[in-house]
């Protein structure tokens, strides 16, 4: 019985080189689409980052009973899923042990239309301990800073009164990505803001 020629029975190591390139290269794009997909049809999505991965196992067990996901992305992978989305300032964020928090799970709060408590339920882990950090959110294609979040979490104020704070905060250029998101209640509050204001002078 034949065993066949040397050649016949060790493979070429290069072509094994290939496919272990190219499979790499199909699992990122695969994972890039993936976040692709969560920018654009997640209601919010929040960058954090951790210290420890126990701290980090126990915020994610945190998120889940809030219906919320919680991934570990790449940062290269993470800036091929943002580019080209509405969440795409989150970008520079993506630096060191990023996680990925997102949810899309805000109609099923009573009375948070504008998501103010599902980015509250989001950011509480990332503020009680100093482990796992909060970075920061993309709330319906706007930006959501540090002291964004920690307002929402105070929730001592109306919604209309948190979205009009939040207005005053962020810059012009953010405002009209903003306004395609909830274009009724914005209009109102927008209304009311410009009434204040014309109060004031």
């Amino acid at each position: 019985r034949s065993r066949g020629s040397l050649p016949d029975r060790i493979s070429d190591p290069m072509s094994h080189l290939a496919q272990r390139v190219s499979l790499g290269r199909l699992r990122k794009e695969c994972l890039s689409h993936r976040i692709k997909e969560i920018a654009k049809h997640s209601r919010l999505i929040m960058l954090a980052h951790w210290n420890t991965t126990s701290a980090f196992e126990q915020a994610r067990k945190a998120w889940k009973k809030s219906d919320m996901h919680a991934a570990i992305i790449k940062v290269r992978v993470g800036r091929v899923g943002f580019a080209d989305t509405r969440s795409s300032f989150l970008i520079p964020c993506l630096r060191g042990p990023t996680a990925l928090v997102y949810s899309n799970s805000a109609a099923a709060i009573p009375g948070d239309r504008l998501g103010q408590k599902l980015l509250a339920q989001a950011a509480k882990p990332t503020f009680e301990g100093d482990d796992v950090m909060f970075v920061a959110a993309s709330l319906d294609g706007v930006m959501i800073d540090r002291d964004n979040a920690q307002m929402f979490q105070k929730s001592r104020s109306t919604p209309d009164q948190d979205l009009i704070n939040l207005l005053q905060s962020l810059p012009t250029s953010s405002i009209p990505r903003m306004c395609t998101s909830h274009v009724m209640e914005l209009s109102r509050v927008m209304q009311v803001h410009l009434s204040r204001l014309d109060g004031s002078t």
